[in-house]
This record gives C-alpha cells, sequence and structure tokens, in this order.
C-alpha cells in the first residue's frame, strides 16, 4: 500500500461523513450541523492536499490549501459546531462572534 492512500481514503471518507450531517442539517436545521460540515469539508480538502503532495510532489498551492484548511480552519469550526451544541444559543453566539 502507498503511503498517499492513508490521507486519500481519509479525504474520501471525511467527504462522506460530510455529506451525511449536511443531509442531517436539512433535515433539522441545527447550526452545530452545518459548522460541522464545513469543518468536516475543511479537513477532506486538507486530507486531499496531503496525498497529492505525497503522490506528486510539493506545490505552494496545496501547501497553501492545507495550512488554511488544515491547521487553521479545521479545528475552529469543528470546536465552534461543539460549542453550539454543548452550551446556550446565546454563549455560543458570543463566542462565534469573537
Amino acid at each position: 500500500m502507498n503511503i498517499g492512500t492513508i490521507p486519500l481514503i481519509s479525504a474520501i471518507v471525511s467527504f462522506v461523513f460530510g455529506i451525511t450531517v449536511i443531509d442531517q442539517y436539512y433535515g433539522r436545521r441545527q447550526l452545530f450541523q452545518l459548522l460541522w460540515t464545513i469543518g468536516l469539508f475543511m479537513y477532506g480538502i486538507s486530507a486531499f492536499t496531503e496525498f497529492y503532495t505525497e503522490t506528486y510532489g510539493l506545490h505552494l498551492i496545496m501547501f497553501r490549501l492545507w495550512y488554511l484548511f488544515g491547521a487553521i480552519c479545521v479545528a475552529a469550526f469543528l470546536g465552534q459546531g461543539t460549542v453550539y451544541l454543548l452550551t446556550k444559543r446565546r454563549t455560543a453566539h458570543i463566542l462565534m462572534a469573537m
């Protein structure tokens, strides 16, 4: 098994899980599901950039995409989705504004 297949599988699973969560969002309209969907798609993009880099070599745009999505945005969106799930809506709105 090529080492690049693990990030590719991770990206595919993340995209499939993101589609599942967005489907739940359309049914229930809970904001945490929307934020988790965004985070999952960003994680999928990040994992795909890792696959691309391991397969074809490092390119500046892939590094920038990985850094933006994987290193910065994924944790923020998944974390804020969890805040909306576990706290009062007013508190979550305040934290989101920060």
